[in-house]
């Protein structure tokens, strides 16, 4: 299958955008997400608007700063079957009430799809295509600089084909409107 480039880009010293991310992840059910309307921009194709179906919204997971949310994306090559990228945020949680543990525990068995916020004033989405899924989990009750904290692995699941791309840009046109539309993603649609 040939998949011929169709776009370049070029590096802007002058101009760089500033790196890291917002301290949040916005999760959303697999399902939750599919039927979400999206808006793509139509040369480029990443998300300018999203619109949560009735009844349906994302759940934000808040963190003690950045570097407690590490999003990646690596190229998985597969022999018999289709290469593509699988989509991973590992997290740590702090104080972690019952409601956090149930909730993942429940993403053991449930896909979801995450969403961060960059400081460079752009969003992109983890496991839109295929979800993420529960892959590691320790709890340490015993840590004596948090007293109680939770690190956890959601990502592509190995058993399922790999993400077709690279996560998905959310760029509303300016950084306040994505953050505003990535921020209102919790408001169930109507």
């Amino acid at each position: 299958m040939a998949c011929p480039i169709t776009q370049g880009s070029a590096f802007n010293c002058a101009s760089l955008s500033p790196g890291g991310i917002e301290p949040f992840i916005m999760l959303y059910n697999k399902e939750d997400w599919d039927a979400a309307t999206l808006t793509l921009d139509a040369t480029d194709g990443y998300i300018t608007g999203i619109v949560n179906d009735s009844g349906k919204q994302a759940y934000e997971v808040s963190f003690a700063n950045n570097s407690n949310v590490l999003p990646n994306c690596a190229l998985r090559v597969v022999d018999a079957g289709q290469d593509g990228y699988d989509h991973q945020i590992d997290a740590r949680l702090y104080d972690l009430t019952q409601a956090g543990r149930d909730n993942i525990s429940k993403v053991r068995f449930q896909k979801v799809v995450a969403i961060i916020y960059k400081n460079s004033g752009i969003g992109e989405v983890y496991g839109s295509g295929v979800g993420l899924r529960l892959s590691d989990f320790q709890y340490n009750p015993n840590d004596p600089a948090s007293g109680n904290n939770a690190q956890f692995i959601i990502k592509t699941p190995d058993s399922d084909a790999p993400e077709v791309a690279v996560p998905i840009v959310i760029d509303a046109g300016t950084a306040a409107s994505t953050k505003a539309l990535i921020e209102g993603l919790t408001t169930p649609g109507t």
